[in-house]
This record gives structure tokens, sequence and C-alpha cells, in this order.
């Protein structure tokens, strides 16, 4: 789990992909704040991006979004690459699968164990018209307020 922080989900994400040169993330319905460790949620976000931007789509065509949906968090990363081969959809996040020449397949994995460290998901589909879409899930953090014993 690392050390969970309140954290403010728009925020870091937007900070990890101007790091690496993506257009700015979309926030659709304001700000949402997630509990986790700084350090692993922008590990996850850099190691997805990095994965987006390796497929061999346009750069231009990598995105990223975040939104509120039931109460959760939900990160959403698209691209326009490659996509991901008929049978390997489950294998992604297994340790030491890879499909590049260049990786050790580990990057997913530790991505998966991170975001469930933190109560959530991690899912990925193919993209009608070609690419993936990676969908990262948290619980909404809330931050406590004087009335209120919640977090």
């Amino acid at each position: 789990r690392g050390n969970p922080e309140m954290l403010s989900l728009t925020g870091e994400i937007r900070e990890t992909t101007s790091a690496l040169g993506i257009k700015e993330p979309v926030a659709e319905g304001g700000e949402v704040a997630v509990r986790m460790d700084r350090d692993r949620l922008r590990s996850v976000v850099e190691n997805i991006v990095r994965n987006a931007l390796e497929a061999g789509g346009p750069p231009e065509e990598v995105g990223v979004s975040v939104r509120l949906r039931d109460g959760r968090a939900e990160i959403s990363i698209v691209d326009r690459g490659s996509g991901i081969a008929a049978g390997d959809e489950a294998r992604i996040f297994e340790p030491f699968f890879t499909t590049k020449s260049r990786g050790t397949g580990v990057g997913l994995a530790i991505s998966l164990r991170f975001i469930q460290a933190a109560g959530g998901t991690i899912s990925v589909s193919r993209r009608e018209g070609g690419g993936t879409e990676v969908t990262v899930s948290l619980p909404e953090g809330r931050v406590k307020d004087e009335n209120s014993d919640n977090r």
C-alpha cells in the first residue's frame, strides 16, 4: 500500500502526463480525490501511458481522462496503436509477459498490484477503429471535514 494519502487525481495525472509530453488530461465532472500512495499512482499512470506511446500509434492520439462514476474514480488511457492481440488480454498482467522486443513484462504486473492494494481494478479493452483503452478504477477519496469521521 505504500504511504496512502488524499490526492487530487486530476492534479497528479496532469503532472505525470505533462512530464511525458502528452496532451493535458480531460477531467469530466470536476475534481476527483483518491487515497493512494503518490509515487505508486504516478508509476501506474506513467507505465500505462508509456505503453500507449510505444504501441505505435500517433502520440497525439494518446489521451487520458478522469471521471467519477458510481462512487469510483476512473482513469481512462487510450491510444490508436496496434492494440492487443486476441488471446493476450488475459495475459498482459502476468509477470514477465511481454510482446515487446525490448521490455521485461513487469510494468503492468506491478501496476495491477499497486492498484489492487489501493482497492482498485484495471481493465483493458480494444477500441473500435484500432488501439487500446486501459481503465483504472479506484475508490473515491473523501476529504475529512470537521463534522464527519469519513475519510
